[in-house]
């Protein structure tokens, strides 16, 4: 109930928020579902906690830093990429968007 609350609250007060609906929709369903779940509860605070049920809270915080890695790690250090230039941003603001 708070999610959907907090979510129509912030439809109302914050500006241009209602061009986003479409990606924050999935977003407030999925953290319901985990809420409903006692997902947190579980597996984030309680005794069930590890790293993965930590990692599987966020995937997109995941695989934004493994795009990082791969950018950085993989073709700069390769010179594949050079660092800072317009192919480099490029790939960045890829990771940056998911």
């Amino acid at each position: 109930m708070s999610v959907n609350v907090l979510f129509i609250v912030g439809l109302v007060f914050v500006s241009n928020l209602w061009s986003m609906v479409e990606f924050l929709f999935p977003m407030a369903i999925i953290a319901f579902a985990l809420i409903r779940q006692k997902y947190f509860k579980d597996f984030v605070l309680g005794s069930k906690t590890s790293p993965d049920s930590h990692a599987l809270v966020c995937p997109t915080v995941a695989l934004n830093v493994m795009l990082h890695f791969f950018i950085n790690k993989g073709l700069v250090s390769a010179a594949v990429v050079d660092k800072y230039s317009l192919d480099y941003w490029g790939l960045a603001a890829i990771a940056l968007a998911s």
